[in-house]
């Protein structure tokens, strides 16, 4: 698969102006007769019925600025490497295998990574200092200001001490050394993406679960990581180098699930087993949890924060290891930050 280019490409067409970071064709798995599908975002407890181009889109999210204005060469190179997904996930659901070492199984693996690191919500991490500063309109930005940005903009509730120090500490750093461009951050992005995630993703054991009656739902974040113990996450966070599962809806019937060892086999799994399931991805999405018009009433009943930060920071004692094995403090501090890992644990 080709990485993404963000080079100009003397196209003639119309810039396009509307990115979706959920590509569409994965979106109509769950759309019903009429094209919809339910919607339910954090800030808002009553689900919609919208047209699936309405859905995990953005204006110029991948829109790059050049002398001659923004380019959307990036979008278009996107669209073009994720046009073999429906195809793979319509593969999957049934019953192709994608067997460890294969083309196939790099080029999903590819997808799945290039998913995880495409969204909004990567693009935020990359932003706090900047969103921080805009919010304030100081630089460098001032502990009250800090604190009125994480609480009315991007934790929704007042900041512990020593989150509001890490962030403070964080997002001053960056804007002293300056800021990176929109640009190096996607080039970051990619990279990680083809060079750390695909490999990981590929080597673990993939097995599909299949529930005939009872319906998964996806979100804005549908690669997920799951965890068997998630009250040790803690100011911890979680990724796929530690996650018991990686959860991947392929369609309202269909789960694929990446774990470190399992067999690589399918099965029918019980209605339980997709509650749970649901739970989770809806505690885990960033901005939205997406499903079947049919299933509002399932939607409406998930209980969500209003805001999901994209990133949480923690400020505390730095120890180091004695010679018989403890740790004792060095009387200095550092500074801790981690991506939430859902709702339900309690994280900051």
């Amino acid at each position: 698969m080709t990485k993404p280019s963000d080079s100009g490409t003397g196209r003639a067409e119309p810039r396009r102006k509307r990115h979706h970071y959920l590509p569409e064709s994965y979106l109509k798995a769950w759309a019903d007769g009429n094209g919809q599908v339910a919607v339910r975002r954090r800030d808002q407890n009553v689900p919609f019925f919208t047209a699936t181009h309405n859905v995990a889109v953005e204006a110029d999210l991948y829109a790059l600025p050049t002398d001659a204005g923004l380019d959307d060469a990036l979008e278009v190179a996107l669209s073009k490497i994720e046009a073999p997904l429906r195809g793979h996930l319509a593969d999957l659901r049934e019953g192709a295998k994608a067997r460890r070492g294969t083309a196939v199984r790099t080029e999903i693996s590819r997808l799945l990574a290039l998913q995880l690191v495409r969204t909004p919500e990567h693009l935020d991490r990359f932003l706090f200092p900047l969103a921080a500063a805009e919010f304030t309109g100081e630089r460098p930005i001032s502990r009250d200001g800090m604190r009125r940005f994480l609480t009315d903009e991007y934790l929704g509730e007042p900041p512990a001490e020593p989150e509001l120090q890490g962030a403070l500490d964080f997002a001053n750093y960056v804007l002293s050394q300056g800021e990176p461009t929109k640009r190096e951050i996607f080039s970051i992005l990619f990279r990680i993406a083809d060079e750390e995630l695909t490999p990981r993703l590929g080597a673990m054991a993939w097995a599909v679960e299949i529930s005939p009656r009872h319906a998964f739902v996806t979100t804005d974040r549908p690669v997920a990581v799951w965890r068997r113990d998630p009250h040790s996450l803690k100011r911890m966070g979680a990724g796929l180098e530690s996650a018991d599962e990686v959860r991947f809806p392929l369609g309202p019937h269909h789960l694929l699930v990446l774990r470190p060892r399992f067999p690589e086999h399918r099965t029918v799994v019980e209605p339980d087993r997709v509650a749970g399931v649901n739970r989770h991805l809806a505690a885990a999405c960033y901005e939205m949890v997406i499903g079947r018009p049919a299933e509002r009433a399932d939607l409406e009943r998930f209980k969500l924060r209003r805001v999901r930060p994209a990133m949480r920071f923690n400020t505390g004692p730095l120890f180091e290891t004695d010679p018989s094995g403890g740790s004792v403090p060095t009387g200095r501090e550092i500074l801790h930050m981690y991506v939430p890992y859902d709702d339900e644990v309690d994280t900051g």
